[in-house]
């Protein structure tokens, strides 16, 4: 499955940064150690942790070599925070565009009781943030995005209130999403709506992205990015996407997929109505689904059912049907299929549907 499949790029990543000063690979066997995998909540797989210092960070981005090489390197080396010397330092360091991360700066006394609190939030969550640290008479602590700022009014020895305001604040109204930072975005509490685009430079997509923010500005029940359709094809895939018409828009929400239709125009009036149907559960599942059979019954009077038609026979208040459900490496599958098609053959006249699905 998944493990099975995911094991040789574990490996090329061990190899890739073997020698990286304390930084150690190992794997565990979630069945054979089922209490260590339940205090960590590991319920799916595979799951990666790096742990420092005892404290576990959970990777949440795409189990590829780029992304996950791009995250152990974040994680295993750099500072946990700049060090600001001046306010022109601060200026340099807030984002000015859509492009640039947000950052979460400490302003106070280096000995003081916040700057402390925050040196260990970032020590916990290091990298997890873009964070800076600045000498100052007043004690505080300001997200800057390139679109606005805000400022944490909670206690800051509380880590999961200052945690809880960033997954809120962090983020801008639209963001380009990269490997650097696409991890952030998964984490998020928000269900993620997705723009891919080719060249997003190009007098269309411009507009394209333009009317997209419009949406995102009033549709806020969603986190609106946009990507690098040919460098997150992976993702596109993900979001059932045929790549056949760029640019186009999928949404992940708890690991159900929703898109908008593709080949439609991308206008404003058409994106909001699609949110907006999003919003208000309208907007169908999308499913994996075989091409659709040449015909609804084989040669044995036996439904073919693919994920695209399923849900209208298994539904259907009208009809009464019996399902195999197969795998065609199966042993047992390919036994019982026959006894499915004759089966169908002795009970065609019963009204009594019987189907079968891969």
């Amino acid at each position: 499955g998944n493990c099975k499949k995911f094991a040789p790029t574990y490996e090329q990543l061990a190899k890739k940064f073997a020698s990286t000063k304390d930084l150690y690979f190992g794997q565990l066997d979630a069945v054979q150690h089922s209490q260590l995998a339940k205090k960590y909540s590991i319920n799916s797989f595979p799951s990666l942790y790096l742990f420092r210092r005892g404290e576990p960070t959970e990777y949440h981005g795409t189990t590829t070599l780029e992304g996950l090489s791009v995250w152990l390197a974040d994680q295993a080396s750099g500072p946990m925070y700049v060090e600001l010397k001046n306010n022109d330092a601060l200026e340099a360091f807030k984002p000015k565009t859509g492009n640039e991360e947000s950052v979460v700066v400490a302003f106070g006394d280096p000995n003081g009781a916040l700057r402390s609190a925050f040196k260990r939030f970032a020590f916990k969550h290091r990298n997890a943030f873009k964070m800076g640290v600045l000498d100052s008479s007043s004690e505080k602590i300001v997200l800057y995005r390139y679109d606005g700022e805000s400022t944490f009014t909670g206690n800051s020895d509380d880590h999961l209130a200052i945690w809880g305001w960033l997954q809120q604040t962090w983020f801008p109204l639209v963001s380009r999403v990269d490997n650097a930072n696409h991890q952030k975005y998964l984490a998020n509490p928000k269900p993620l709506v997705y723009l891919f685009v080719t060249d997003e430079t190009s007098p269309d997509n411009q507009r394209v992205i333009t009317d997209y923010r419009k949406v995102a500005q009033e549709v806020t029940d969603f986190r609106f990015v946009y990507l690098d359709a040919n460098r997150f094809r992976a993702t596109a895939v993900q979001l059932m996407l045929t790549g056949e018409n760029w640019p186009a828009i999928g949404s992940l929400h708890h690991n159900r997929v929703f898109n908008f239709p593709e080949g439609k125009a991308l206008s404003y009036t058409a994106m909001k109505s699609w949110a907006e149907d999003l919003r208000e559960g309208k907007v169908p599942l999308a499913v994996r689904s075989e091409a659709l059979p040449p015909a609804d019954y084989d040669a044995d009077h036996v439904r073919v059912l693919v994920g695209r038609t399923a849900d209208s026979v298994l539904f259907d208040s009208n009809l009464d049907v019996a399902v195999h459900f197969y795998t065609p490496w199966c042993e047992t599958c390919r036994e019982t299929k026959k006894v499915w098609a004759q089966l169908a053959w002795d009970l065609q006249e019963t009204g009594l549907v019987l189907a079968q699905m891969d």
